[in-house]
């Protein structure tokens, strides 16, 4: 059964890379997979569920009907998300890869966005190096834009995490 892209659920789980369907979630439980980062994904967010459930559980409590026509609020998501952002810089950035945590402190409240100049600024004369090592580990995304340039964008499973605020670095 595959998780609609429509529904937020369907969203969030291709946004984040998380288990797309019910047969990648067998498929990741009953093979060895050369994609560790989708279980741990899936484990992380599901433990912060019953913590986002209650909190739901607690708004619609103030409510004074106590209807909702959402299965699981926005509230619930969002706080899920920065649970999961703030774990995943625990449990992944900091203690999978301290041999790249000083380039990745260097990040910790920034913006979103670098261009290859901010990056070259950032981490002198390696910049390239450490910048294909970071996209590599997933914690930048190269992009190429219209006018030919280059981009590095940083996801929103981290961004939370490493407190960071929207906007772009030239």
């Amino acid at each position: 059964m595959h998780i609609p892209y429509g529904c937020i659920a369907g969203r969030l789980a291709h946004s984040r890379n998380l288990v797309p369907s019910l047969d990648g979630l067998r498929d990741l439980l009953l093979r060895p997979t050369t994609r560790p980062h989708l279980l741990r994904n899936l484990i992380s967010y599901s433990c912060t569920a019953a913590k986002a459930k209650q909190r739901q559980q607690d708004e619609c409590a103030a409510n004074v009907s106590g209807q909702s026509d959402h299965l699981i609020g926005a509230g619930a998501i969002v706080y899920g998300l920065g649970e999961l952002s703030r774990r995943k810089r625990e449990t992944y950035l900091e203690a999978e890869f301290p041999h790249l945590w000083e380039h990745i402190r260097r990040f910790i409240g920034g913006k979103t966005e670098y261009s290859i100049r901010a990056i070259k600024r950032m981490f002198g004369k390696n910049a390239e190096e450490i910048a294909d090592d970071l996209v590599f580990v997933g914690l930048l995304s190269r992009e190429k834009r219209r006018d030919g340039t280059t981009s590095f964008k940083i996801p929103f499973v981290y961004r939370e995490g490493l407190e960071l605020t929207q906007g772009k670095v030239s």
